[in-house]
């Protein structure tokens, strides 16, 4: 499908732009056609089922994942949630081992699917949000037989296909605002930055899938996106009614499902 649309003036590159829109086709095909996309209203940090303050067990967090899953329209998919002990500590006065292990995973073992989350993400909900939301797209994208556009020339696609499911799913908000940040960190030893990433799509990227979200629900606002966001969003948004078509051809897919 690669060529389908003219070379206007674009928010992404050609090729991201067109990737976009394939993976968009393949994910209305395989999961759910645009009847899904606008009955489920983009979930926003401090509002509905994010919680506005840090969790504080395990519990909780498996609350709020089941609660994350129905929203999701997932509820079919069983799986065991584990919480990860974050890896590192001090060795000596001025020198801490950093945290390698990532904020969450999902494998299939024995039959039995298993997402984690990191511990350090109960202080940061809308985080946790991000994260489990990803890893869920993981199980729901192994329940798609294809693999997704490009899989076959480029492995990392899957991961970047993943992460455009999120805004499929509704995540687009808070997948946008938690991809990228800087946590300053200072205590009576040490004081530096701290950084992380949530997820593989760039900035734009997700901007971008965001944007086709919400103009299949036939909407321009997205409530709490981080002001330099909302510039980016405007622009993709532009783009989208500057190229009729790519929403044309995403309304018209008939689901499998």
């Amino acid at each position: 499908m690669f060529g389908l649309f003219d070379r206007k003036k674009r928010f992404l590159e050609p090729h991201l732009e067109e990737w976009q829109v394939e993976t968009w086709l393949y994910l209305l095909y395989h999961l759910g056609g645009t009847d899904k996309v606008v009955a489920r209203q983009p979930l926003v940090a401090g509002q509905g089922l994010v919680p506005s303050k840090p969790l504080e067990s395990h519990d909780e967090v498996l609350a709020l994942a089941k609660e994350l899953q129905a929203y999701m329209g997932l509820e079919d998919l069983h799986f065991e949630l584990v919480e990860e002990i974050a890896l590192g500590g001090r060795v000596s006065t001025f020198v801490v081992v950093p945290t390698t292990k990532p904020l969450g995973t999902f494998r299939i073992e024995e039959g039995q699917a298993i997402i984690t989350y990191s511990e350090r993400l109960l202080s940061t909900p809308s985080h946790l949000i991000a994260v489990l939301g990803h890893e869920l797209c993981h199980y729901a994208m192994q329940t798609i037989w294809e693999a997704p556009p490009g899989a076959e020339e480029e492995p990392m696609i899957e991961e970047l296909a993943t992460d455009l499911a999120c805004c499929y799913f509704g995540l687009g908000i808070v997948i946008a605002n938690s991809a990228f940040e800087f946590a300053q960190h200072t205590s009576f030893e040490s004081q530096g930055w701290q950084s992380s990433f949530s997820g593989y799509l760039s900035e734009e990227g997700r901007i971008f899938s965001l944007a086709i979200h919400l103009a299949l629900r036939g909407e321009t606002q997205a409530p709490a996106l981080k002001p330099h966001l909302q510039k980016q969003l405007t622009r993709a948004l532009e783009r989208l009614q500057a190229e009729p078509s790519i929403l044309q051809s995403l309304k018209s897919v008939v689901s499998r499902v």
